[in-house]
């Protein structure tokens, strides 16, 4: 058959009502009679087909065979129809795994254009980042002058528009340094030298940092250490954006008059531990495994304008796994979000009882 008449055969027998779905044969054309049927296709007959061999047995059927009468005109005997069956098994089987890798070929393909796009977007937004670097550095620069009364003095009011504005200023320079931590992380493979590390001093370090932000929303800080000397192994730089990224978080996403309470512990197993809560809405539970994905976000706050590009999670995360620690997500039974962080504990030291 020639394509266009084999598309019209295929038309046909789509819309035969009686097109069978096994191996079926016009009377006296073989020599098994419990293969034939008197309701054998017309579409098919007409054609001068007299046996229809369907390749792949269950729905939906991948084609057919068809034969017409043979030259000898005698019957397919059970050894024609023996392997006719097994050659339609065979052409299943095979058009069953090209129907495999092309679906994976496609699956492959898709992600390799979703890696190139989610690498020009990082890519790009690199580049603003790199470009928003100067001019935030001057912002930040000026107006901590002109609050220093470096510039002559200034009146309350001009003060809290200025306070502000260091406040937008450092949330942008928080954003502008995830971007460009996310485009160096893609840029090679990074490993830290863990050491022990003092958790109150870090968290003390940052809540210092963001107090600011907390006030203009009208959210405090607690922070709870249950052991002064409670230390981890980590990295000090890289711990302090994690605890920087998960306060910041939790500042968009607490109402106004709220605590965020920070607290550090030991876990039953000797490791160190801090989490940070939040009595803000907390998240739908159908995302909490895409929480710590780059580019993704939850529910906007409804206490918040704020909008970033859903990277402080994501490089949470990414340290994390670089300290060997572990974070996750849950709400809180009474409201709000927790999010947990465990790091290993550092060795004994010499002289000292494990």
């Amino acid at each position: 058959l020639v394509p266009a008449a084999g598309r019209a055969l295929l038309r046909d027998l789509e819309a035969d009502p009686r097109r069978p779905t096994w191996m079926q044969a016009q009377p006296d054309s073989t020599s098994l009679p419990e293969v034939e049927s008197e309701e054998f296709p017309r579409s098919l007959a007409e054609r001068e087909f007299v046996l229809y061999q369907p390749i792949g047995l269950e729905p939906p059927q991948r084609g057919c065979i068809l034969l017409g009468v043979k030259e000898t005109e005698r019957r397919y005997v059970e050894t024609d129809l023996g392997l006719l069956g097994g050659v339609a098994n065979a052409a299943a089987s095979a058009m069953e795994r090209i129907q495999l890798m092309q679906a994976v070929a496609e699956e492959a393909m898709k992600r390799r254009q979703l890696d190139e796009l989610n690498r020009m977007k990082t890519d790009f937004l690199s580049r603003v980042a790199h470009d928003l670097r100067t001019p935030l550095a001057s912002i930040s620069w000026s107006t901590a002058n002109l609050i220093d009364g470096v510039a002559g003095p200034v009146s309350p009011p001009q003060k809290e528009y200025l306070g502000s504005i260091r406040t937008s200023a450092a949330h942008l320079n928080r954003m502008v340094t995830n971007l460009l931590e996310i485009s160096r992380m893609e840029l090679a493979s990074e490993t830290l030298e863990l050491e022990p590390v003092g958790l109150r001093p870090v968290l003390e370090e940052i809540v210092t940092a963001i107090r600011p932000l907390a006030e203009e929303k009208r959210v405090s800080l607690q922070v709870t250490v249950d052991d002064d000397s409670l230390r981890a192994m980590g990295h000090r730089g890289k711990l302090l954006e994690v605890v920087l990224n998960l306060v910041d978080n939790a500042i968009e996403y607490s109402p106004p008059g709220s605590t965020i309470e920070i607290h550090a512990y030991r876990v039953d197993n000797g490791q160190a531990g801090f989490s940070v809560r939040d009595h803000g809405p907390g998240f739908d539970p159908e995302i909490q495994k895409k929480l710590f994905h780059r580019f993704q976000q939850a529910t906007e706050s409804p206490y918040g304008s704020r909008h970033g590009f859903g990277l402080g999670l994501f490089i949470v995360k990414s340290y994390m796994d670089l300290m060997k620690g572990t974070v996750n997500a849950r709400n809180h039974p009474e409201g709000g979000a927790v999010f947990s962080c465990t790091l290993p504990a550092p060795p004994p030291e010499k002289g000292t009882d494990p």
